[in-house]
């Protein structure tokens, strides 16, 4: 017995699992399984960082951790909303559940819907004209130019030939 003791061989033997495990170094024993390891420290896992959990077993005393995979953002908590309008993007904001971060889904603006209001110079002929439009969403107002009309060609016998002549604006053609 004392030679076994000298070569610093330690038997251990397993109560719960009737085994036998014979290790060279001491306080760690090789093949332990470690059944009755117990946590001493927890990392607690975040949004953003993966948590760690230090395992020591009873038995043998070996340290070792396990990494318990981030969570990720919950953003389930409505904390505030703005209405996209012609100029502007709107957005709606959820807040993690678990931290303070904030995601932001934006809606595009919706651009000017401009509709005829009046018409400012009527066109002719010889002349462009201009219009007053107005946006139906937000009231914002723009002039636009018209284009020029066609000329109205009618027909006319002068000295005894057919010409052809702008009843609008009596230029010959």
């Amino acid at each position: 017995m004392n030679s076994i003791k000298s070569k610093c061989f330690r038997i251990i033997v397993c109560a719960a699992l009737l085994c036998v495990v014979l290790s060279g170094s001491v306080g760690v024993y090789a093949g332990c399984p470690h059944r009755h390891a117990e946590v001493y420290k927890h990392d607690h896992a975040t949004c953003t960082k993966n948590g760690t959990y230090y395992y020591q077993c009873k038995d043998c005393g070996e340290k070792f951790t396990k990494t318990e995979a981030k969570l990720g953002h919950d953003h389930c908590i409505y904390s505030g909303h703005k209405k996209p309008t012609c100029t502007q993007d709107g957005y709606t904001d959820y807040k993690c559940e678990r931290c303070d971060d904030v995601h932001r889904s934006t809606e595009k603006k919706l651009g000017h819907n401009y509709k005829r209001e009046r018409i400012v110079v009527q066109p002719t002929c010889v002349r462009e004209g201009n219009e007053l439009q107005k946006c139906t969403r937000c009231g914002a107002t723009r002039n636009v130019s018209m284009p020029k009309t066609a000329h109205n060609y009618v027909s006319k016998i002068v000295n005894g030939e057919k010409k052809y002549y702008c009843k609008n604006c009596g230029q010959y053609k």
